[in-house]
């Protein structure tokens, strides 16, 4: 086993209210995997500069511009908790009221009331204080029935309901995709969250490439399993994996998609959920997501015909 991917484990918190006051929007489990949203600020110090409302630089790792044909279908979902605390998660729009992104992002403190999210939103800013017309307050949370954070978080998948249907002209639903079959096939990622340590505060949703792996690729690199994660997950590595990490996902794309084309059109194969490795951008980080494949038929009776079965409400 790799020491580098557990070194952080040293400061692994054994309950979410620990994670929650030590170490704001993020979790390092004993078997090194981070899970991790994007920690705003509070929201009495944001108040009090609003020119300030950005978290730390946040973009895809090695990304570019999220173009407009994307845009209409990605989210930023935006969290407050009970303690006014605000964090950052990315997600999919799938349908008139719901958006699509990771049940990791939402902790027994997120206040539903206060917790909103911007449909089609080309910038990294929050619109605490204003009200945009893209601005969709949260008026229920579903997570996977089976979701757990000390489950290896395994079934990582949640479902926002909006409080009332979206403008038509803002969003288009994201149709669903199989994941390739080959290691180092090309495929895309997109979301909300840090460009990595050290970076700029870039200004607009991002799109960076990285590569799709089959697990034994990645089980080589980290040197141990995760878990059952062959059955519903799926990895990926930067494009110059193992070498350098300049391309990946970071904290607060959590929830967003892993993308591939099928011919002009995005299709989504997958929820972005954790990594394991020291940092984001550091080389040989193996980057995970939940594959839809197995979610789509719960995520469509859901969204189409308003079934719960398989669902938890918040």
């Amino acid at each position: 086993m790799h020491f580098k991917f557990l070194i952080l484990s040293v400061l692994l918190l054994t309950t979410i209210n620990e994670v929650h006051a030590k170490r704001k929007g993020s979790g390092i489990r004993k078997d090194g995997r981070v899970y991790a949203v994007e920690y705003i600020g509070n929201i009495k110090d944001l108040k009090k500069n609003q020119n300030a409302t950005r978290g730390p630089d946040p973009l895809i790792v090695g990304g570019k511009k999220a173009p407009k044909k994307l845009r209409k279908h990605l989210a930023h979902v935006i969290i407050v908790d009970v303690f006014g605390d605000v964090y950052g998660c990315s997600g999919t729009v799938v349908g008139k009221k719901y958006v699509l992104t990771a049940a990791h992002c939402f902790d027994s403190y997120f206040e539903k009331s206060e917790s909103f999210v911007l449909i089609a939103e080309k910038s990294t800013g929050e619109m605490l204080f204003t009200w945009p017309d893209n601005k969709y307050f949260m008026k229920n949370v579903y997570v996977h029935y089976r979701f757990s954070f000390r489950d290896y978080l395994e079934n990582d998948v949640a479902l926002v309901e909006l409080d009332e249907d979206l403008s038509k002209k803002l969003y288009k639903p994201i149709k669903f995709g199989s994941p390739p079959e080959e290691s180092f096939t090309k495929i895309e990622v997109a979301g909300y969250g840090l460009k990595g340590s050290d970076k700029k505060k870039p200004k607009r949703v991002s799109l960076g490439k990285v590569l799709f792996q089959e697990w034994g690729v990645c089980y080589d690199e980290l040197g141990f399993h995760l878990g059952n994660s062959e059955s519903h997950e799926f990895c990926y590595t930067s494009l110059q994996f193992p070498d350098k990490g300049k391309t990946g996902t970071c904290s607060g794309d959590s929830g967003g998609p892993v993308l591939k084309k099928d011919g002009r059109k995005y299709v989504q194969i997958g929820i972005i959920s954790y990594y394991v490795g020291e940092k984001c951008e550091s080389p040989g980080t193996i980057m995970v997501a939940q594959n839809l494949q197995k979610y789509k038929k719960m995520i469509s009776n859901k969204v189409m015909k308003n079934k719960n079965k398989g669902w938890k409400k918040l």
